[in-house]
């Protein structure tokens, strides 16, 4: 029975994330791909079962605080000082509306600093290093791969071998390196790493 309500309760997450996705076209699917790509990484950590089932409810949930975004907001290709000041703070919008449901501090930090950055330059609250939450690390590797292959209305995705140099070049600054590493030897094994996006291509 316990599992029967787990499987409903994300079912009914990623029902909520349809909803938000739904607002920006290109972006549908996107969380349920970073899960995808984020427990690939876990795989390779050997992350516990419990720090699995975190990582999984985080991603799907990291992008929450953008629902109360305007669709105008979210589609413009141009963003003004104060447009970038009110998507920054979608991480934080998101804890708000989840906080009141009880989860775990593990999945609330890893949503709260999933754009963080290696470097300490990220946001919200400007962490470095090994101070970001490990699932946040994993989740923003994941976020920006995702982004980077997805086509946007201002450019196509890009291809795999142009998003592998975009993240070994920024391993150590907006990545931690041993994440880049472990996310590396994935998508270089042959059939380990999930195809499951439409627009990658290997030229």
């Amino acid at each position: 029975r316990m599992q029967k309500v787990s499987v409903n309760y994300l079912d009914f997450l990623k029902v909520l994330i349809y909803i938000l996705e739904s607002k920006e076209p290109y972006t549908s699917g996107h969380s349920e791909r970073v899960s995808v790509y984020s427990d690939c990484i876990a795989q390779e950590l050997h992350l516990s079962s419990q720090e699995k089932e975190d990582l999984q409810i985080a991603t799907l949930l990291h992008d929450i605080g953008k629902v109360g975004i305007s669709n105008r907001l979210l589609q413009k290709t141009q963003l003004s000082e104060k447009d970038s000041l009110d998507i920054r703070l979608h991480p934080v919008n998101g804890v708000h509306l989840i906080e009141p449901l009880a989860f775990s501090h593990t999945i609330i930090s890893a949503i709260r600093h999933h754009h963080e950055r290696w470097d300490g330059n990220g946001y919200p609250d400007g962490l470095m290093g090994e101070d970001i939450p490990l699932l946040a690390r994993i989740i923003t590797l994941a976020d920006s791969y995702d982004a980077m292959i997805s086509d946007r209305p201002y450019r196509q995705g890009l291809s795999l071998n142009k998003v592998r140099q975009e993240i070994e070049s920024n391993s150590g600054s907006q990545f931690d390196p041993q994440i880049v590493k472990v996310f590396l030897k994935q998508i270089k094994k042959e059939g380990a790493f999930p195809t499951i996006h439409p627009s990658v291509s290997f030229h």
